[in-house]
């Protein structure tokens, strides 16, 4: 095997290794996003359900003064 034909066969390889670690990154990435949309709804959401609470207790005492 010629020493040109190896390097170019090692550089191939390379490249492939290079190109699924970017792959494996940037799925991960996508992942850690659609996580963080997720609960950041799931806490918009809570948050917004303990507002109406907060302003519901707050009803049933201006009622009793």
């Amino acid at each position: 095997m010629p020493a040109q034909n190896a390097i170019e066969i090692l550089q191939v390889h390379q490249m492939a290794q290079d190109f699924r670690r970017e792959v494996e990154c940037r799925e991960q990435f996508a992942a850690y996003c659609d996580w963080y949309d997720r609960t950041a709804l799931q806490h918009q959401q809570e948050w917004a359900a303990m507002q109406k609470d907060v302003q519901l207790r707050g009803y049933f005492r201006r009622n009793r003064s």
